[in-house]
């Protein structure tokens, strides 16, 4: 989508934020009936995905929602109402100040420029309350923007199990690339990482998404925990 069209469209939500929550709304069901016409394939159409993200939000309790990678700023507005607060990284300036200007009355949603793997550490020191994280940096084509690598995500989690202090839970779209592209980790790598690093967590794969919860933030207490537990 041309930035010109892609402004007028921001335009037209921001003067109207209720009409385009009623065409969302509208479009679902027509959109996954023909998804389900289609063999229910991969991927999932995008308004099938953000409702499957919130359900996520709402079960896990939810304060803040970090998301790598806004491209047109649809998933911030979705989730708005719904959280204190919504941080969304996108690398490709022209999409962030086109985002910035979507979200310039919208209190709750900050959108930072820059590359994901280098700069989302910058938001998770002050981040208080239960946080999920959204990590679709990789690079998509077409008018996205790519940063120092084309799928940042060993960079995301570092900086995610480094600093953010509070309870988390990570999902990573578009899980049917990694293991079966060139730049992506396999889903065994991640998992590794994990163990590299002594964090406890379940990780598992749904919905075209890698699911990643902490289980214990100190392996070592879960281990005595369980130990005593057993005895």
């Amino acid at each position: 989508m041309p930035h010109n069209r892609i402004k007028l469209r921001n335009r037209l939500i921001s003067a109207f934020p209720w009409a385009f929550d009623f065409y969302e709304t509208m479009c679902f069901t027509s959109n996954i009936s023909g998804w389900r016409k289609r063999g229910i394939s991969i991927p999932y159409p995008s308004l099938l995905k953000r409702a499957i993200l919130l359900q996520e939000i709402k079960d896990f309790n939810a304060d803040n929602f970090v998301e790598t990678g806004t491209y047109l700023g649809d998933t911030p507005w979705y989730l708005r109402k719904h959280l204190r607060r919504i941080i969304s990284i996108e690398v490709h300036p022209p999409l962030a100040d086109l985002a910035r200007q979507r979200f310039k009355k919208v209190d709750n949603v900050t959108i930072a420029e820059g590359d994901s793997g280098a700069i989302l550490s910058d938001f998770l020191t002050d981040l208080s309350g239960r946080t999920v994280f959204w990590l679709d940096g990789h690079y998509s084509g077409g008018i996205t923007g790519i940063g120092d690598e084309e799928c940042p995500i060993f960079r995301e989690l570092s900086a995610i199990i480094s600093l953010c202090k509070t309870d988390w839970l990570i999902l990573i779209d578009d899980a049917r690339c990694f293991g079966s592209h060139p730049a992506y980790p396999t889903v065994d790598a991640i998992g590794d990482f994990f163990k590299i690093n002594q964090r406890a967590v379940s990780l598992n794969v749904a919905n075209d998404m890698i699911r990643i919860q902490e289980i214990c933030k100190d392996p070592h207490a879960c281990i005595s925990s369980l130990s005593k537990k057993s005895g």
